[in-house]
């Protein structure tokens, strides 16, 4: 909807803190996982995503996802990056995958589910590609009483409107 703040997909919980099934080592360029016991995953669902890894050897490292097949709840996942690890990973290690925010934006709900990512200046068909604005001056859906020059930021009780940001601790 036009004017109205919009948020990346939420994440699949059962394709968050998956165990790494083989180990990696540094140079290469897969990275297989074993995904949780109730989601599928189809292909490259997760293209130009990110995986993170997220315990034990190679926590903290990101790599942008390049190619994955589609997989079965609970099965294996062979997950195609674009740059070598620069970590090597072993079966303790656990990985998140995270869909590209750009891909299947919906209109950010009053209690977000994941991050904003920008406001579409005109009405866009579902399954369609966007421009979303992400700084500067828009129409926005408003509520409380915004003051010009201040901060907004999500708020109010309709979804994707903005309201004035009152703290530092707002988010």
């Amino acid at each position: 909807v036009a004017g109205k703040m919009c948020q990346a997909s939420a994440p699949v919980s059962t394709h968050l803190n998956c165990a790494v099934a083989a180990a990696a080592a540094v140079g290469v360029r897969e990275i297989t996982i074993t995904l949780g016991a109730t989601n599928a995953v189809t292909a490259d669902q997760y293209a130009e995503g990110t995986i993170h890894v997220n315990d034990v050897d190679g926590e903290g490292q990101t790599y942008r996802i390049k190619s994955h097949p589609a997989a079965a709840a609970a099965a294996s996942l062979v997950v195609t990056l674009y740059d070598d690890l620069v970590t090597a990973l072993t079966t303790s290690s656990e990985a998140t995958l995270t869909k590209n925010p750009y891909d299947a934006v919906i209109v950010a709900p009053t209690a977000l589910t994941a991050q904003v990512v920008g406001v579409p200046l005109i009405p866009v068909t579902i399954a369609y590609y966007c421009w979303l604005q992400k700084r500067g001056v828009c129409a926005l859906l408003t509520q409380g009483v915004v003051v010009i020059g201040q901060p907004v930021g999500l708020g109010g009780t309709a979804d994707g409107a903005c309201g004035p940001v009152a703290a530092d601790t707002t988010a």
